[in-house]
């Protein structure tokens, strides 16, 4: 019999490497784990990696104890040879947690 965990924690993150890199667009990605509270997940995106001031749509991750991939946002309107940062951000009522921050330039 397996036991549930009472204790909720805080979700988990990660942000992977971004895919489908053109010149003017990008694919974030990313996952996010909800540790048994119901969760929201987006990504914060920019030129700057102090300031990423744009974000994407938030998208429910449910309350499940797993990683779940969070569903690749893609991001277009982009400078082609300037670097981007972005990160993953999940958020429930015990916390929000941010991912580490991954670079990318468009080409």
């Amino acid at each position: 019999m397996q036991l549930l965990q009472t204790n909720p924690n805080a979700p988990a993150v990660i942000t992977t490497e971004a895919t489908n890199i053109t010149p003017t667009s990008a694919a974030l990605n990313g996952q996010v784990n909800p540790n048994y509270v119901e969760t929201t997940a987006w990504f914060e995106y920019g030129t700057d990696p102090l300031s990423m001031t744009n974000k994407t749509p938030a998208q429910s991750m449910g309350g499940s104890s797993y990683y779940i991939s969070l569903t690749s946002a893609t991001v277009t309107g982009l400078t082609t040879g300037t670097p981007y940062y972005y990160r993953t951000v999940a958020s429930s009522s015990i916390s929000v947690n941010y991912g580490d921050t991954v670079t990318f330039t468009p080409r």
